[in-house]
């Protein structure tokens, strides 16, 4: 803030968590630790920046005190507060009227000059810095000439009072009135870069939540297209399982009763004779479809090998093979499919 004469201070006001209560608190304050041997506080309290926290509102974002005076230093000083984002607090700029007047308007045109203030109807008298003799009480009307500067909510109005040497020459009279608003410029940029700052941030924030919605979109497909193989698998897998299961059940049944005839002593070579026979058949039968279901399992888990590592070295492959296995899968997936394969 040193390239910045005017602006004496700037803080953080957060906002009350709990609406009953109708206070600022302080959190930051960056510049002069006290102006005048008052604290921030203090001066933050001769503001009174609760009245203009009250003053806010939707369509009003900006709102300046009115200007007050600091006995101990002489200076006159008005406090500009900004709402940053909706419940994200505020920031406050302390700005010395005073020292602006005084650098624009303190030259060899102008012999003084006196500031008023619109509060409600006519406007009055803040402070002078001139030797004219006036009659009764000051008003705008006594000056050589009056300009009005609208400062967000406040109106103010500066009297300038010409030096004779230069009367003749009224036209120098605009200068310091238009140095003196382009110092109030100056202000109203430094709280618009703010405003400015804080619609980076909440456009910011808005794309980071707009990938993180993109990155969950994505992660959702994955697993639902993972969710498909995997049913895809389980629905391949189920049938030579299945088979598997059912042999050995079969064959567990023929050994229970091959031990009952053996217990009773009826146990002849022809019966055992059919039991070994059997019993070949449902174990062959088991085998070849475990064999089967090792398979499907051993082509999904190279599959997800593939599919995560893309500089894996390249292997042969049996293109029969994959052939064969995605006829399998396809008429799984769709049994009722008029399309006929032939891999022959």
């Amino acid at each position: 803030m040193g390239q910045f004469g005017n602006i004496v201070a700037m803080t953080y006001l957060a906002e009350p968590d709990n609406q009953s209560e109708q206070s600022l608190t302080q959190t930051y304050w960056q510049g002069a630790s006290s102006v005048a041997g008052l604290s921030s506080h203090d001066l933050l309290e001769k503001a009174d920046i609760n009245k203009l926290y009250k003053r806010l509102s939707d369509t009003r974002r900006v709102v300046a005190s009115p200007i007050f005076k600091l006995q101990s230093n002489d200076h006159y000083y008005t406090f500009v507060i900004q709402r940053v984002a909706e419940q994200q607090g505020f920031v406050g700029i302390l700005i010395d009227v005073g020292f602006t007047l005084e650098q624009t308007l303190n030259n060899q045109i102008n012999n003084g000059y006196s500031l008023f203030e619109r509060e409600s109807g006519l406007p009055s008298l803040v402070f002078s810095k001139h030797n004219q003799v006036i009659s009764g009480s000051e008003d705008v009307t006594n000056g050589d000439f009056v300009a009005t500067l609208n400062f967000f909510n406040r109106q103010w109005m500066v009297s300038t009072y010409q030096n004779n040497l230069f009367h003749h020459k009224a036209a120098y009279s605009v200068i310091p009135v238009a140095a003196f608003t382009l110092s109030l410029l100056v202000v109203y940029l430094v709280v618009q870069a703010q405003r400015l700052k804080s619609a980076n941030r909440e456009k910011q924030a808005a794309f980071d939540d707009l990938q993180f919605a993109q990155q969950r979109l994505v992660e959702n497909e994955k697993l639902s297209a993972m969710g498909g193989i995997v049913a895809g698998v389980a629905h391949e897998v189920n049938t030579p399982l299945g088979i598997g299961i059912t042999s050995m059940s079969h064959l567990q049944e023929m050994m229970g009763d091959l031990r009952k005839d053996y217990d009773m002593g009826c146990l002849d070579a022809e019966r055992f004779k059919e039991f070994m026979e059997s019993g070949d058949e449902m174990v062959s039968l088991s085998l070849s479809n475990m064999h089967k279901a090792s398979a499907l399992v051993t082509r999904f888990k190279k599959v997800d090998v593939i599919s995560s590592d893309a500089n894996m070295t390249p292997e042969p492959v049996v293109i029969a093979e994959l052939v064969d296995s995605f006829i399998v899968r396809f008429y799984n997936e769709y049994p009722g499919s008029l399309v006929k394969i032939n891999a022959n």
